[in-house]
């Protein structure tokens, strides 16, 4: 479970931040208007994705893996550091998961 913790903040990062918070502002005009509108896309899409996981589920996944890495993305430029905290976010969790059953 913590390898695929792991390997699901890659590939998710790749994609969510790497490719579409990277791509929607070329499209939109490279302005402030169209980076927040980009990142609130990309939230919206990160979290309906995660619907298996309940409204909760959405809610959290929304804020934290939508909203709180997009800006991180943003403020560092780096998809390293998207990477790795998406990447301990997910084994934080299959480790709670794991203590708690």
């Amino acid at each position: 479970f913590i390898v695929l913790a792991w390997t699901s903040g890659f590939a998710e990062e790749l994609f969510f931040r790497g490719f579409l918070l990277s791509l929607l502002p070329l499209v939109f005009g490279r302005n402030t208007i169209s980076i927040v509108t980009s990142t609130l896309i990309v939230t919206v899409v990160f979290a309906a994705l995660h619907g298996y996981q309940g409204w909760a589920g959405v809610i959290d996944t929304g804020l934290y893996g939508g909203l709180l890495l997009s800006l991180l993305f943003l403020y560092t430029n780096s998809q390293t550091a998207c990477i790795v905290a998406h990447a301990m976010w997910n084994a934080l969790a299959v480790d709670g998961l794991y203590l708690w059953l």
